[in-house]
């Protein structure tokens, strides 16, 4: 069989440029590409300077977020659990390891260190999405979309939460999967586990399609004789499975060997008063154990119950069944199919907040894709809807201070990405089988 690498569903099969035709499309901006760029870099450089000035502003409470993560690995390297207190960690035990670089750092230092090394690591986040995801724009796009991972990511930078890490390393897996690495690619998916409410869905539609046999598959494993093989090679998502069952106990035998007792002391910190919300400084009510849709329809509306509950039945049980039908189609491709599974946790769990929304860029680059090839097809209209309705999004955050005008992207971005299906792939016989590698698993 051929060594072909992985065709996703809508991906462009037209034949690799020439690099005579490369040059000739790469040498002058356009006037267009130059403004972008302009408007790219003055933002870009706005959001970095806020986020490092209001890291220190924020986090001037002890109790806030990246204060107590900061204080948690201080406990670690004085050979203490972080597991007490009025408020205990409440993460598995490995997730404390990436503030550990930065807990003996003096307070202001620390603060301005976390900041640098995320926006740093975010910016390879960016680049491994583009890869991923968006591989037919050119470089000179990474600053534009820099500059909108910022917007969607800049509040998990200043809080100290490890969403923009959990992103990163999804961001990777994808690239892997593009490369038909699936063993490799599942090494870092034990960060799902960071926050499972914000994978879980994610995390289950993987596991059905564990179970999922095309017809093609079946023709496909009567060339191999052996079981084991034969199950590896026909469904990579067994492979993927493999790395993250490995990368899960590699990080668990760690964590394990640092502090044997972790799991039992995790097991009962649950804190109910750390759900239940708090009186923000202007006034807003902070809700922390409440979805999206609720809060968002409830502030736009100032809506009581019953309105609230009968509301979110309907959109939300709207939401999965469109959600669970896109998925379906998607299942030929699995990076697509994770950044959408994302998207969609994130706008129905019932436990989330802003800095828990940088996966959401994985969808966000789905969404980029398609608007490109809605272009390039002269479906200008799809183009400028699904464009105009992503910059609007995060064009609308600074007219209000409120925080729960950013409920918006999450929902916004979940139904963008609804919003179509891929192309479907075209292997209908066993003959075109080591022709064509549509299937990713």
């Amino acid at each position: 069989m051929h060594n072909v690498s992985p065709i996703t569903p809508g991906t462009d099969t037209k034949p690799p440029s020439t690099p005579s035709s490369q040059k000739s499309g790469s040498g002058r901006i356009s006037a267009g590409m130059a403004g972008l760029l302009l408007a790219s870099s003055v933002l870009t450089i706005f959001q970095i300077l806020l986020a490092y000035n209001l890291i220190i502003s924020y986090n001037q409470h002890p109790k806030n977020d990246l204060n107590l993560f900061l204080k948690f690995g201080q406990l670690v390297l004085d050979g203490q659990t972080p597991y007490q207190g009025d408020l205990p960690f409440i993460y598995q035990f490995w997730v404390v390891f990436f503030y550990l670089p930065f807990a003996r750092l003096d307070h202001e230092v620390a603060l301005h260190a976390w900041a640098v090394v995320n926006l740093m690591i975010l910016f390879g986040a960016v680049i491994l999405g583009w890869r991923a995801f968006l591989p037919a724009l050119g470089a000179r796009w990474l600053l534009p979309l820099y500059c909108l991972a910022l917007a969607l990511c800049s509040n998990a930078v200043i809080t100290g939460h490890t969403t923009i890490i959990t992103l990163t390393a999804l961001a990777g897996s994808a690239l892997l999967i593009r490369h038909g690495r699936y063993f490799w690619a599942g090494l870092p998916a034990f960060v799902l586990l960071i926050k499972p409410q914000l994978s879980f869905l994610a995390g289950l539609a993987l596991i059905v399609l564990l179970f999922y046999k095309p017809q093609e598959i079946e023709e496909r494993e009567n060339f191999e004789p052996n079981w084991l093989r034969r199950a590896f090679r026909s469904r990579p998502v067994w492979r993927w499975l493999g790395g993250a069952l490995a990368g899960t106990l590699a990080i668990l035998v760690v964590s394990l060997l640092v502090q044997p007792d972790w799991l039992a002391r995790y097991a009962h910190t649950f804190n109910p008063a750390q759900t239940q919300g708090e009186l923000q400084a202007d006034g807003t009510y902070l809700e922390y154990y409440k979805s999206i849709f609720p809060s968002f329809f409830e502030f736009l509306t100032r809506a009581g119950q019953p309105w609230i509950a009968i509301a979110s039945i309907v959109v939300l049980g709207s939401l999965l069944a469109l959600g669970i039908y896109r998925l379906w189609q998607w299942r030929f491709s699995l990076p697509e199919f994770m950044a959408i599974a994302l998207a969609l946790t994130l706008a129905i769990t019932p436990y989330s907040h802003i800095y828990d929304f940088p996966p959401l860029l994985l969808a966000v680059f789905v969404i980029l894709e398609h608007i490109r090839r809605d272009w390039k097809a002269e479906n200008y209209r799809g183009a400028l809807i699904r464009g105009g309705t992503l910059a609007l999004l995060f064009a609308i955050q600074p007219l209000s201070a409120d925080y729960r005008w950013f409920y918006s992207q999450a929902l916004v971005i979940c139904l963008l990405a609804l919003s179509f299906s891929p192309q479907q792939p075209v292997i209908t016989s066993k003959s075109n089988i080591e022709k064509n590698t549509s299937l990713d698993y």
